[in-house]
């Protein structure tokens, strides 16, 4: 019962203070198409696939159109695409491995006013490194618009945002993409225990339909402490990035021999891999955990989301007293 009364304490933080994000019922304003030049490579409509020179310098565009009656703000951003810590590639978090990304070689407008009704166009600028580019550089181009109403005491924030993928190569025959196993721990993900596993890609390509298993045991033993199998991975080129296990349950000290193997497009390998659960690490990260530790788990687990189910609805009808307050004030 202790793990639900520490969410209980979280959840009372987090909705006594004065800041409220709420996401919109209504979806956005505003589309975005890219215009694709006469190098692009692939016959994709949805992002770019360009080969590149070395040192040519280039501008490409994507077409913003507002299809709402009121102007729209709208913050464009070049962003790199890596691998999250869900095996898939992401173009929103600023963790970058590789010494230079598209972020580092491009340039954008970064805001503009959509008029209603209308469209614009982005320019996105890059310059090819003078070497040329070692495989695939991933990148994109984001698109957001951003409205916040703001009273003395809340913020009500609808945000929504475009990603348009730009893949730039020099050459048009790609490297194999290939996996290292970098490193194994255990850690923690939202209160959660997890295995973590550092993975890196050093090839610039994509490496795609992954399946990836692990099996972790004690030494000296045929006990299975941990074992999961995943599919549908991709990952990005040039990245390092932690791929995490979550266990639901706690540690338990000793010295474990890790397995994992990856089957992909053109790629398998199997590793093995010691590693040690500490005795202090594990004492203190199982002391903060809510994973499930007794046959209670799922009774815990339906309070918890009993709670917060009533949390949510409690918020929800505040809101609306709140704003009919204000309707019956004016």
């Amino acid at each position: 019962m202790k793990q639900v009364i520490k969410v209980i304490a979280m959840l009372t933080v987090i909705f006594s203070g004065q800041t409220i994000i709420a996401s919109a019922n209504e979806g956005p304003k505003y589309t975005v198409t890219p215009i694709l030049p006469n190098n692009q490579v692939v016959d994709v409509k949805d992002q770019f696939d360009l080969q590149v020179s070395p040192n040519e310098k280039k501008t490409i565009e994507v077409l913003v159109t507002n299809n709402s009656d009121e102007k729209i703000h709208i913050k464009a951003t070049a962003v790199t695409g890596i691998t999250n810590s869900n095996g898939i590639i992401d173009y929103t978090s600023d963790k970058v491995a590789a010494d230079e990304t598209f972020k580092d070689i491009a340039t954008v407008k970064e805001k503009q006013v959509i008029p209603p009704q209308s469209n614009e166009k982005i320019q996105i600028t890059y310059t090819v490194p003078k070497n040329g580019i070692n495989g695939l550089m991933l990148g994109g181009i984001k698109v957001e618009e951003e409205e916040a109403m703001k009273t003395s005491k809340q913020t009500i924030k609808n945000k929504y945002n475009y990603v348009i993928p730009i893949k730039l190569h020099t050459e048009k025959k790609l490297p194999q993409a290939t996996v290292n196993f970098k490193d194994i721990a255990i850690t923690q993900n939202g209160l959660r225990n997890t295995i973590t596993t550092t993975l890196e890609n050093p090839q610039g390509a994509i490496l795609r339909n992954i399946t990836m298993s692990i099996h972790i045991k004690q030494k000296n033993s045929n006990k299975t402490y941990y074992s999961k199998e995943i599919a549908q991975l991709k990952f990005a080129p040039n990245t390092t990035f932690d791929y995490q296990w979550p266990i639901n349950k706690e540690f338990e000290a000793g010295s474990y021999e890790a397995t994992l193997h990856i089957k992909a497009d053109g790629f398998e390998k199997e590793w093995n891999k010691s590693f040690e659960m500490e005795a202090k690490k594990v004492k203190d990260l199982n002391k903060s955990t809510v994973s499930p530790t007794d046959n209670n788990a799922d009774l815990q687990m339906y309070i918890l989301m009993g709670i917060i189910a009533v949390l949510i609805l409690l918020i929800i009808l505040i809101l609306i007293k709140v704003r009919r307050r204000k309707a019956d004030e004016k």
